[in-house]
This record gives C-alpha cells, sequence and structure tokens, in this order.
C-alpha cells in the first residue's frame, strides 16, 4: 500500500513539475560521469605510481593525467602503461655478468 502511494504520488509529481524531475535526473547523471572520471583519473595515478618506469617518465605522465584527465587517463592506460612494461623487461646496459666457479663478477 506504501509503495504504491509513493508511485503515485511520484507520477503526480513529475506531470506538474516536469523540469524539477529532469534536473534531479540531469544531476545523478553529472553526478555518475563525475565519479566515474575521478575513479578513472586515480587508476590511472595509482597505476603510475606501481609502474616500474624512472622518475622523470612519471613525472611527465602525472603532468599529463592531471593536465588533461580523461584523455591523459585513457592514453596511460593504452600506451604508457604497455611501454613502461617494455622497459621493465629490457636487460640492463653493459656487458653480462660472467660466473667462474662459486664466484660471480662483472
Amino acid at each position: 500500500m506504501l509503495k504504491s502511494e509513493v508511485t503515485r504520488s511520484l507520477a503526480q509529481t513529475a506531470a506538474e513539475q516536469p523540469s524539477q524531475v529532469w534536473g534531479w535526473v540531469v544531476l545523478v547523471v553529472g553526478a555518475l560521469i563525475a565519479l566515474g572520471l575521478a575513479a578513472l583519473v586515480i587508476g590511472a595515478l595509482v597505476s603510475l605510481y606501481r609502474a616500474e618506469a624512472d622518475g622523470t617518465t612519471k613525472a611527465v605522465w602525472v603532468l599529463i593525467v592531471v593536465m588533461a584527465p580523461l584523455l591523459g587517463a585513457a592514453l596511460w592506460f593504452v600506451i604508457g602503461r604497455s611501454q613502461a612494461r617494455k622497459n621493465a623487461l629490457r636487460p640492463a646496459e653493459g656487458p653480462a655478468p660472467r660466473l667462474d666457479g662459486d664466484q660471480a663478477t662483472a
């Protein structure tokens, strides 16, 4: 019974003041979009923090994500993360260490 009264009341309000209902719809949709964008940017920054990249590269990516949140975060996940992973898997520069018996020498 209470549910039908609430439904009837909402329908009556919508019929009498449709602009007020649309205002709430726009507010809720806008809030959901803002939360999604915030989650994307925070996720990109956390991923950047955990990435195995040098400090300069991380600083540039942080600036990109902060200055252009949607584009920067999307670019980090599409381009930057895979580049950081490739660079982390690349062997270090210089000659490989030799193993002589039980001791390792460079």
